[in-house]
């Protein structure tokens, strides 16, 4: 009897073995900056240890998701020619299926200005004279800054 039990028993825990799922699921969402979702963007999930490689696209929500993945390390890599490139490592264990979320950064612009002058341009300073309280007293016709003399003393008749 306690035969056919563990027989029995040893048929189920095999069997079950046998139902264990080998693939498992990568999920996640693509968004800007402002966490708007960006669609059409290229999604490539890549083992880390084969060659074995699933691209997709993302949707108008900015979701993608790759089906029956074998279990496994990943690398999941998003790329678009008007954001910064992102990758996560992701694993894939038995029946999970794991989100990822990629933020597109926009890319750090570099702009260069190169300033050039001609040989021939020169400048031109107006020559100034500083000029103090003592200086500006001792000025004719200045006791007559107040009065009308002073515009008619030097306007041409």
């Amino acid at each position: 009897m306690r035969r056919i039990l563990w027989f029995v028993l040893s048929i189920f825990l095999f069997a079950g073995a046998g139902f264990a799922t080998v693939f498992g699921a990568v999920r996640g969402i693509v968004h800007d900056p402002q966490h708007r979702p960006v669609s059409d963007i290229p999604v490539v999930l890549k083992a880390r240890a084969s060659e074995f490689t699933l691209t997709t696209r993302t949707d108008d929500a900015g979701q993608f998701h790759f089906d029956a993945v074998p279990l496994g390390e990943y690398t999941v890599a998003v790329s678009d020619s008007n954001f910064t490139a992102d990758q996560q490592n992701v694993a894939v264990l038995s029946g999970t299926a794991p989100i990822l979320h990629f933020e597109l950064r926009l890319p750090t612009q570099n702009e260069t200005v190169l300033v050039a002058a001609d040989a021939g341009q020169t400048e031109t300073v107006t020559p100034t004279t500083l000029v103090d309280r003592l200086q500006i007293q001792e000025t004719p016709g200045a006791v007559r800054t107040n009065s009308l003399a002073i515009i008619t003393d030097y306007v041409p008749t």
